[in-house]
């Protein structure tokens, strides 16, 4: 009689899928996480490289038009540090250029940009992408990167 009973509860246990579903969740759940973390990682990205790319803009173009300027590259800075409030500006690295030649200081970009009208002014920067999801960094060192090139007027 014990040994049956054994037996009958054993086969009822056996039977029972309480709790199947919750198990199943625990092993299925980081993998999920996993994803929906990538997903949000990697849409920050891309607006990341958005905004980059829309302040490369605006700042080649005020590098172009301001050839009259004492104050070229600082301009053309403030432009993109502007346009890209939702990047820190420590983060960002700009590199400027007239008709190929880097320009590192304002007398530079003047000097340039005074003796090359209808050449070409290029603003380069880069900003870091973090795809960082649960402590695993997935791209250490990837860089986001913009460049536009504008003519000089």
């Amino acid at each position: 009689m014990l040994m049956s009973a054994t037996i009958l509860r054993l086969t009822r246990l056996r039977r029972d899928r309480r709790g199947a579903a919750a198990a199943e969740f625990a092993l299925v759940m980081p993998f999920l996480f996993l994803v929906f973390f990538g997903i949000v990682k990697f849409g920050i990205a891309l607006n990341r490289n958005l905004a980059l790319t829309d302040a490369t803009r605006a700042s080649a173009r005020q590098l172009a038009v301001g050839r009259s300027s004492t104050t070229t590259r600082a301009d053309a800075l403030s432009q993109l540090y502007a346009s890209a409030a939702t990047l820190a500006a420590g983060s960002i690295t700009v590199k400027t250029s007239v008709n190929g030649t880097e320009c590192t200081s304002d007398a530079a970009c003047a000097t340039a940009m005074g003796s090359a009208p209808g050449a070409s002014a290029t603003v380069r920067a880069s900003v870091p992408c973090d795809l960082s999801i649960m402590g695993q960094d997935f791209a250490p060192g990837c860089r986001i990167s913009s460049q536009t090139t504008e003519r000089v007027e």
